[in-house]
């Protein structure tokens, strides 16, 4: 853990305790979505109080992380190297994801010291939103808690699995990978209805969630854009002296399903709310 001194936020506007919780690693910036990552992280940095939990593998540097977000409140990793394919640990954790709702792209991620961390933050009302970096991540999210939680979505996972099946030849293979990504689309149209929020990288992968799950939130403006936009919002809630839970409402009655600018035009205006549970 590597934990700065405190520091006050010298720009104007809200600020906001963010929780940012990745899952595979963020540095080495060697891949587009840990680059992506980044990005956001280190400009949502510069206007509030953001809190990072991400794991490091071998080859990973933590440390060097911490030095090049320099802003960040609080950087969290936590050593998890995911099992080698062929090993035991890895026949043990198909076995164990075959017996499961979980496919295995996901029951990997499910970490319990994440899921404490985050927990914790959350009960003792240490932030006011979280962001789940990817559906790995959002494993990790309490199903009830009063804290919105946005879901940053990098691509739609499924569909990547789907291509690997349609391209494999070999019969036994194909039937298996085809049982993995449609229990990951099950677990990917229910992930994304219990986020307040998902945001996507493209219109095209906005549209394949919003066919998915018809009742999610989905945008595609800039995630840096969607997310100031709630926090706006949110920093509303509080200075009008609303209840938070009645507060964090994106609530599918209120937002339709819509492109992303439409749907931040609703931000600014609809109450947000903090049970997920219609």
């Amino acid at each position: 853990m590597w934990l700065k001194p405190e520091y006050k936020v010298q720009s104007a506007g809200v600020y906001m305790r963010l929780l940012w919780v990745n899952m595979g690693g963020l540095w080495p910036a060697n891949t587009n979505e840990r680059a992506r990552s980044l990005q956001i992280v280190s400009e949502l940095s510069r206007r509030h109080r953001v809190t990072l939990i991400t794991t490091h593998g071998p080859g990973d540097d933590p440390a060097g992380l911490a030095r090049f977000l320099p802003e960040v409140r609080q950087v969290v990793s936590i050593p998890y190297a995911t099992p080698t394919r062929g090993s035991s640990s890895f026949l043990k954790a198909l076995v164990r994801s075959w017996l499961s709702s979980y496919p295995l792209d996901l029951h990997y991620w499910r970490l319990p010291e994440c899921q404490n961390r985050v927990r914790q933050l959350m009960d003792r009302e240490l932030i006011d939103i979280c962001i789940s970096d990817s559906l790995l991540a959002s494993v990790n999210m309490p199903t009830n808690t009063s804290v919105p939680v946005v879901l940053f979505a990098h691509k739609v996972e499924y569909l990547m699995r789907k291509r690997v099946s349609d391209g494999e030849r070999n019969l036994l293979k194909r039937a298996l990978l085809e049982v993995e990504w449609r229990k990951l689309r099950r677990k990917e149209r229910d992930l994304c209805g219990r986020a307040d929020l998902t945001i996507t990288v493209s219109e095209e992968d906005e549209q394949c969630l919003c066919a998915l799950a018809p009742d999610t939130v989905v945008s595609c403006e800039p995630a840096v854009s969607a997310l100031e936009a709630l926090c706006e919002r949110v920093a509303r809630t509080h200075d009008d002296g609303g209840d938070m839970d009645e507060a964090v409402d994106l609530s599918r009655r209120r937002l339709p399903r819509s492109r992303g600018r439409r749907i931040l035009g609703h931000l600014h205006d609809a109450p947000v709310r903090a049970h997920r549970h219609f």
